[in-house]
């Protein structure tokens, strides 16, 4: 592990047990802003992505992703997303943002969702959904379950990622407040 993972580990676990958030299950319909922390590999990927949570845009009233990308992307990529992607040299010796105010949205907006499709174990996301205020969090089955209200199980998220969404979707739409669906 060595000492900057078990510095990590210690530093998230401690983020967790101070987050003092309202947890709070309601159905999919009732959720009105969603942040999405999302690691990628290619400029592919993160235009995959921004697609599909474009969307979504009907569905909900604000959403947010958060990207982490390992290299500097062209602009024509980018688009209107600088705010919205951290970087390597973005982050300290830790692996923490470097820039906490632009951070500080991210962590501080009551969000009615979190979902992480962090897969590679990004050290900066992890922080952010740890501090991240959001009603629920929702993640993968991996080793860091206590960082989420609610695990999704699907075979090879990482690969699959369209199906492990859909999967969050499907379970958050069963969610049965007062009657109400």
């Amino acid at each position: 592990m060595g000492i900057r993972g078990f510095i990590r580990k210690r530093k998230l676990q401690k983020a967790l047990e101070e987050n003092s958030r309202l947890k709070v299950i309601k159905n999919l319909g009732r959720m009105r802003s969603v942040l999405v922390v999302c690691s990628v590999k290619t400029p592919d990927g993160l235009l995959k992505y921004k697609q599909y949570f474009r969307n979504l845009d009907q569905n909900f009233s604000r959403i947010d992703v958060l990207f982490y990308m390992p290299m500097a992307i062209a602009k024509e990529k980018r688009d209107d997303l600088d705010k919205h992607i951290l970087y390597p040299h973005q982050l300290n010796w830790l692996g923490r943002p470097i820039e906490a105010k632009r951070m500080k949205e991210f962590r501080e907006f009551p969000y009615d969702l979190l979902i992480d499709l962090n897969f590679d174990s990004i050290f900066a996301l992890q922080w952010i959904s740890v501090k991240s205020q959001a009603a629920l969090k929702v993640g993968p089955m991996i080793k860091n379950e206590d960082y989420y209200d609610m695990v999704i199980d699907t075979k090879n998220p990482m690969e699959q990622s369209k199906l492990y969404i859909d999967q969050i979707f499907h379970f958050l739409r069963q969610i049965n407040n007062n009657g109400h669906q």
